[in-house]
C-alpha cells in the first residue's frame, strides 16, 4: 500500500484509532507496560508514536465497517480483544516464574510472607517476586520487548482492523488452552529439583523421628529444610537464564500461532 504523511492522519482519524486501540490493549495486560511505576504520559506517547507509524506505513488502508456509532463501537471492541489476545501470550510467559516461584516459596516456608510487585501493586510470593523481576530485566536487554512490539506492528498487515475472527473460533481457543498447559508444565519442570529435594528431606526428618522418637521434627525440620531450599536454589540460580530462554522461544512460537488463528 502507499504510504502516507503525517498529515494525512487527521483525514484517516477512524483508521488511527483503531490501531491505537490494538496497541493500548496490548499494552494494558503487557507487564512492563501495565506497571504503576510507568507513568501514563509515557505510554500514550508510545502508542501514539506507533500507531502513527503504522499509518504512515500505509499497511493499513480503508476499513469496512458499518457507518453508525454501533458500528464503530463493535469495530473498536473487535480491536482491543485482539491486542488483548496477543499481549495475553506475553504475559503468560511472566506469570510462569510467578507459579514457580510460589511453588518454592511453599515447599521452603515463605508462603506466609509476601512483597509488594511494583508492577501489578499486588502482595506476590518473595521468590515469584524476584524471578518476575530478573525476567524482566533478561526480556529487556535481550530485545524482547522491541521484538513484541514489531510483532504488534506485523500484526495489523496479518489482521486487518475488524478482521480478526474472535468469535466461535475453536481452533484458537484450542491453541490458548494448549499454550496454558505447555506453559505450566515448563513452570513445574523449573521447580521440580527444590520441590524433590524438600520431598526427599521430609522423608529423612520422618525416617528419623521414627528412630528419635525424642527429637522435635518442627524445631529441626524447619530450619534444615530452609537452609538446603536455600542452597539448590542459589545453585539453580545461573540455569534461570536457560529457563527464561525455553519459555521466550514458547512465546514467540505461540504467539504467531495466535496471531495466525485470529486471521483465519
Amino acid at each position: 500500500m502507499e504510504s502516507l504523511g503525517i498529515s494525512d492522519i487527521y483525514s484517516n482519524i477512524d483508521v488511527f484509532l483503531c490501531i491505537l486501540v490494538r496497541f493500548f490493549a496490548f499494552m494494558t495486560i503487557m507487564p512492563i507496560f501495565s506497571g504503576q511505576k510507568i507513568p501514563a504520559t509515557i505510554r500514550i506517547m508510545m502508542g501514539v508514536a506507533v500507531s502513527s507509524l503504522v499509518v504512515a506505513s500505509g499497511t493499513v488502508g480503508e476499513i469496512n465497517y458499518e457507518q453508525t456509532a454501533i458500528g464503530y463501537a463493535a469495530l473498536i471492541l473487535t480491536e482491543f480483544l485482539t491486542g488483548f489476545i496477543i499481549g495475553f501470550v506475553v504475559y503468560f510467559m511472566f506469570s510462569v516464574f510467578h507459579f514457580v516461584g510460589q511453588m518454592v516459596d511453599y515447599q521452603l516456608g515463605f508462603s506466609m510472607a509476601s512483597v509488594l510487585d511494583p508492577g501489578s501493586g499486588e502482595q506476590v510470593s518473595v521468590t515469584g517476586n524476584l524471578f518476575y523481576l530478573a525476567v524482566m530485566v533478561l526480556f529487556v536487554i535481550g530485545g524482547g520487548l522491541d521484538y513484541f512490539i514489531k510483532i504488534v506492528f506485523d500484526s495489523y498487515s496479518i489482521i486487518p482492523p475488524g478482521q480478526a475472527d474472535l468469535f466461535a473460533n475453536g481452533e484458537l481457543a484450542h491453541d490458548i488452552v494448549v499454550m496454558i498447559t505447555r506453559y505450566f508444565e515448563i513452570g513445574m519442570i523449573i521447580a521440580l529439583p527444590v520441590i524433590g529435594a524438600v520431598v526427599i528431606i521430609d522423608i529423612a526428618l520422618g525416617l528419623l523421628t521414627k528412630a528419635v522418637p525424642q527429637m522435635n521434627v518442627f524445631v529441626v525440620g524447619i530450619p534444615v529444610k530452609l537452609f538446603a531450599g536455600l542452597i539448590i536454589l542459589g545453585m539453580l540460580t545461573p540455569s534461570l537464564l536457560e529457563g527464561f530462554r525455553l519459555v521466550y522461544n514458547y512465546t514467540v512460537e505461540y504467539t504467531d500461532v495466535v496471531i495466525r488463528g485470529l486471521a483465519q
